[in-house]
């Protein structure tokens, strides 16, 4: 359970099409009993802690301990992949695009491109959120965009640059706002790095976990026990 999950598994990109094109010339009542099955199948593989409603692409990871309380829309390819550290706290109605397109052309248009066999219009760059990042309601994540360890993004922000670790951001576009902490504790947050503990280490650390680090006084790693 220690390392991310990875969701679903490469095919074709023509096996797609050709599965469609079949599901079109069946009975109606065949194409409801398919795609119930295809929910069925879908919620089935959804990690522990992920909303069952979510859309989650073929490339996408999830650490473990993080959890996903409302439908979440991830899209992720392998090549173009999303990675979700551990022990993250996600809201509602989270998306995160892997994919944009290219506006250098006449068109903007993926599927008239594809028609004409002209160029390629989609732009892909992973995305990377860290540990224990918390996400509010109604968060856009664009391509390419890494989000450190332990930073909070405010509900609505459109976040379309990189975020520090221990930062707090928010807006349209997402902008860092404040530190959650002083440097000296977000140094030493991450170089105790708790996210990767075994359950068992962070119950025995009661004291890291119930301190104000805002207003501690001490060194952040005196409060940490092996």
């Amino acid at each position: 359970m220690n390392n991310p999950q990875l969701l679903g598994q490469k095919s074709s990109p023509t096996r797609p099409l050709l599965i469609r094109l079949a599901q079109r010339l069946l009975p109606a009542p065949f194409r409801s009993w398919l795609r119930a099955r295809r929910e069925r199948d879908r919620r089935a593989v959804t990690p522990p802690g992920v909303h069952p409603d979510s859309r989650l692409g073929r490339a996408t990871s999830i650490g473990f301990g993080t959890r996903i309380n409302g439908p979440a829309f991830i899209q992720s390819e392998p090549g173009v992949p999303v990675s979700i550290g551990r022990y993250c706290a996600i809201a509602h109605n989270l998306r995160i695009r892997t994919h944009n397109h290219d506006t250098r052309y006449a068109n903007v248009q993926v599927a008239l491109q594809q028609r004409h066999g002209f160029p390629q219009l989609r732009i892909g760059h992973p995305v990377v959120i860290g540990n224990a990042v918390w996400i509010g309601d109604n968060v856009s994540i664009l391509p390419g965009v890494t989000i450190g360890d332990g930073a909070v993004i405010g509900a609505g922000a459109v976040v379309t640059r990189d975020v520090p670790a221990f930062t707090v951001a928010a807006g349209v576009p997402a902008r860092p706002l404040r530190p959650r902490f002083d440097e000296s504790v977000s140094d030493a947050l991450i170089e105790v790095s708790w996210w990767n503990w075994s359950t068992e280490r962070i119950d025995r650390n009661r004291a890291l976990f119930s301190t104000d680090l805002t207003s501690y006084a001490g060194d952040v790693r005196e409060l940490v026990v092996p």
